[in-house]
């Protein structure tokens, strides 16, 4: 990953972007506004006119993270109902394989549709989550989900699924960085092929 200009003037962006390549490199727990600020060559408290705290400038790198997953999933190359429920869930999975630092930060801000107590939630979050509801709602009219499934609950099965698929993808690296483990070629297709046929039955009474 390239090193910062520290020449160019300091802005909410750079900072932003500064902070997804310390958690990318150090990690969640080692990432500071302190340890930033020393990256980008300024003293922490110049770092105040642009981002509130920790907490605030965690949710600025989420925001991109979000932003990006969404732009993933609007650009799915395909109509077809099911396809497009399988392009999401590579995209899901894609993103926390390339980004797992940005992913793990992602999540501990909910969608506002998800009424998770004590959390601060995010306009991203609930922009993909609300992507990916409306295309569970479109493989319901055709079909590829049962009628009598909840859709909110359906697209909590399939993000679940994914979410699950992705962090076992990550299993055992304590620097973030995926493995090439035999056993989980192939966990995705298989992951959504399962999920699909179980939404495709009537829920069970």
């Amino acid at each position: 990953m390239p090193s910062p200009d520290r020449s160019a003037p300091l802005s909410r962006d750079r900072i932003v972007a500064e902070a997804r390549r310390q958690l990318s490199e150090e990690g969640l727990e080692q990432t500071s506004l302190r340890r930033l600020a020393r990256r980008l060559g300024v003293t922490a408290p110049a770092l105040y006119a642009y981002v509130t705290d920790k907490q605030d400038l965690l949710a600025a790198v989420a925001a991109t993270g979000f932003a990006e997953l969404l732009e993933r999933f609007e650009a799915i190359p395909t109509d077809d109902p099911a396809e497009v429920l399988r392009e999401m869930a590579r995209a899901y999975v894609g993103l926390a394989l390339e980004q797992p630092a940005v992913f793990q930060v992602m999540f501990r801000f909910p969608p506002s549709t998800l009424h998770v107590p004590d959390a601060d939630t995010l306009d991203g979050a609930t922009a993909a989550f609300t992507w990916s509801a409306g295309a569970v709602a479109a493989a319901q009219q055709a079909g590829v989900i049962h009628p009598d499934h909840d859709l909110s609950m359906a697209a909590l099965v399939l993000w679940t699924a994914s979410h699950g698929s992705a962090s076992v993808l990550l299993l055992g690296a304590p620097d973030g960085q995926p493995r090439d483990i035999p056993e989980f070629q192939g966990l995705v297709e298989a992951m959504v092929d399962t999920t699909l046929r179980g939404l495709a039955q009537a829920p069970s009474a």
